[in-house]
């Protein structure tokens, strides 16, 4: 059962201990102690980038619209710097691109890696979550009445989870977590985000906020397109993913996504540069890089040296 929870000597299991915060914003843990589950049926959770070695796995891709997606984990982690600073920092692991490019890396990878999976909107469950709820449950081949979907939408609804997580920030002493449960509102971000936020959308985030049915506009990259070298790729993956991508094909889905949204995503040259030379590739390529990167090389040559300083 992973991390999550504890097989007590009776065969049911129980929340770990060091899982005790989920209790914040899931209101069944605030009732019940002691669970079963099918032995037969396992279900695993990850905000990580799809490693390729997922193969054969049924997968739900919950996504939402990424500029809502956003402005919560802003709000969430109470920055003190501005909407427009948070959206245009850089984020690991590779500390080159900005929130909306990783958002569109990580949903893209996934729909890249898995073609079949089934995906779920934010927006879906808030707007019809019982035909939601039938539509997962018949993907994973999962016998449910419609009584128990009922009452199971009742059980989690937005409005008791989060009555259940300000019971838990009352009683706890020391929470891990500060309030998370806001609004629970789909297209917050039209009313919070204005042209000078948005630009930060343009080209490959926008791209991606298209294929998964949002309204976005058409836009093009800022910068010319540049062709990738496979072993600059994998070098990316390493750091993704912690593990030796050498021996991956070069029409390996995932390769070829990423290296589609490398050409694409919206970075200066400075930036691009960086990224470069962050994986160490200025310092142990240079002749490689002088040849078949000279854009790089050759325009920004002389801002490297004041960059890197």
């Amino acid at each position: 059962m992973g991390d999550t929870w504890r097989r007590n000597s009776d065969g049911t299991f129980s929340l770990a201990h060091d899982n005790e915060p989920n209790r914040q914003w899931m209101p069944i843990l605030e009732r019940r102690k002691q669970f079963s589950f099918s032995e037969d049926f396992a279900v695993a959770v990850t905000h990580s980038f799809p490693h390729p070695n997922y193969t054969g796995l049924k997968c739900i891709l919950l996504v939402r619209d990424g500029r809502d997606t956003l402005y919560s984990q802003y709000k969430r982690e109470q920055h003190q710097e501005s909407l427009i600073n948070f959206l245009a920092s850089r984020v690991r692991p590779l500390d080159a691109f900005s929130h909306p490019c990783t958002w569109a890396l990580l949903y893209g990878a996934w729909k890249t890696y898995a073609p079949d999976a089934l995906i779920v909107s934010f927006e879906d469950i808030k707007r019809k979550p019982l035909e939601t709820s039938r539509k997962i449950l018949e993907y994973l081949c999962v016998r449910r009445s419609e009584a128990d979907m009922c009452r199971a939408l009742e059980e989690s609804s937005f409005e008791k989870a989060r009555t259940s997580e300000q019971r838990y920030l009352v009683t706890e002493k020391k929470p891990r977590f500060a309030q998370g449960l806001r609004k629970g509102k789909a297209g917050e971000w039209r009313d919070i985000y204005g042209e000078r936020e948005l630009r930060f959308f343009k080209g490959f985030p926008n791209e991606m906020l298209r294929s998964f049915g949002y309204e976005a506009p058409m836009t093009a990259p800022s910068v010319t397109r540049y062709s990738y070298p496979n072993f600059l790729v994998r070098m990316i993956f390493r750091e993704l993913y912690g593990f030796d991508a050498s021996t991956m094909s070069a029409w390996h889905p995932l390769v070829v996504f990423l290296s589609r949204m490398l050409q694409e995503t919206d970075l200066s040259l400075l930036q691009k540069f960086s990224l470069l030379w962050r994986l160490g590739i200025i310092e142990c390529k240079r002749s490689f890089v002088a040849s078949r990167l000279h854009p790089f090389y050759r325009i920004i040559k002389k801002r490297f040296t004041a960059f890197r300083a």
